[in-house]
C-alpha cells in the first residue's frame, strides 16, 4: 500500500481515498478504526497515523517492513519497493523506519491495541522493539498477547478481539450481546470455564486440540462448561453466546497444555 521508494505514488493515492469517504460521509476522523493483520496491520497504523484517525485494532504487524521482506526473502516485492536496488542501504534502512519517523513527526496519537502470540517471529523481531520505542517516546498502547508460536494462528484470537473492540465503542453498546472474558481452571486434564458478559442467555462451544477441532458443545442456558482432556497436546477453546434474537458473538481462549 506504499509503492516505491521513495516518492510512495501509492501511499498518496490510497490516503486520497481515505479522506474522500471521510469528507463524503461526514464521518468524524476520531470515529474511525483502523484493523489489519500482518501487512494489514503495519498498514492500518501506518495509515490511520497518516490520516490521524482515531482508533487502531492491529495483529503482528511488520513493524521493520524492509527486514521482512529480507528476513522471508520476498525479493519481488523488495525489489519493487527499492526500484529495483534492493542493495540500497538507503532505501532498506528508510523503508524499515518508516513507522518510526512518522511517529517522531506526529504530535497526533490513536488509541492503539496490538495482538501478538508471544513466541512468534513478529513479535520477537519486529513487536518488541517497537513496544521500547512507544514507552521511550510516551505514546499509550495496549497489549493482547496470547500463548502461540505461529503467526497464522492470529486467526483465533484477532477477530474476536477486533469485532468486541468496535461493539464497545458503539452509542448503544450497553444493549449489545457481549462476551467480555472466559474464565478458565486447568486441573491436570480437567477444565471447568464460564463465559462472563451481558445480554445473551445461551452459550456454546468448540474445543480445539493442537489446531483442530475435536469436540460441539451445542447451546444451553448454562455460562459453565465443563471438559476433560483424554488425550496429550495444547488445547483452545472458543465460547459463542447468543440472545433471543438469536445474535450471536464468539471469543476464543488462549491454549492450555496437557502433558
Amino acid at each position: 500500500y506504499l509503492g516505491q521508494y521513495d516518492t510512495f505514488y501509492v501511499e498518496k493515492a490510497v490516503i486520497a481515498l481515505i479522506n474522500d469517504i471521510i469528507v463524503e460521509n461526514g464521518i468524524d476522523k476520531r470515529n474511525v478504526v483502523c484493523g489489519g493483520s500482518s501487512k494489514g496491520g503495519t498498514s492500518a497504523l501506518y495509515f490511520a497515523l497518516k490520516c490521524g484517525l482515531g482508533h487502531v485494532v492491529i495483529a503482528e504487524p511488520q513493524i521493520k517492513i524492509a527486514k521482512y521482506l529480507i528476513d522471508y526473502s520476498i525479493n519481488d516485492v523488495l525489489d519493487y519497493m527499492t526500484n529495483n536496488n534492493p542493495n540500497d542501504i538507503k532505501a532498506i534502512t528508510s523503508i524499515n523506519s518508516l513507522l518510526y519517523e512518522l511517529i517522531l513527526e506526529n504530535n497526533f496519537w490513536p488509541d492503539l491495541i496490538i495482538h501478538a502470540g508471544k513466541e512468534t517471529y513478529y513479535f520477537k523481531e519486529h513487536i518488541i522493539d517497537f513496544l521500547v520505542f512507544l514507552r521511550k517516546e510516551n505514546r499509550n498502547y495496549e497489549l493482547d498477547l496470547k500463548d502461540y508460536d505461529k503467526h497464522s494462528e492470529l486467526i483465533k484470537f484477532y477477530p474476536d478481539l477486533l469485532i468486541d473492540t468496535v461493539l464497545l465503542d458503539l452509542p448503544d453498546n450497553n444493549k449489545k450481546i457481549c462476551i467480555k472474558n472466559i474464565d478458565i481452571i486447568q486441573d491436570w486434564n480437567r477444565f471447568y470455564l464460564h463465559v462472563n458478559g451481558r445480554n445473551f442467555n445461551e452459550t456454546a462451544w468448540y474445543v480445539y486440540k493442537d489446531g483442530k477441532k475435536i469436540y460441539t458443545q451445542w447451546y444451553t442456558n448454562n455460562p459453565f462448561f465443563e471438559f476433560t482432556a483424554n488425550e496429550k497436546g495444547k488445547y483452545t477453546f472458543k465460547a459463542f453466546a447468543q440472545n433471543n434474537m438469536q445474535a450471536k458473538i464468539a471469543r476464543s481462549s488462549s491454549y492450555f497444555e496437557v502433558k
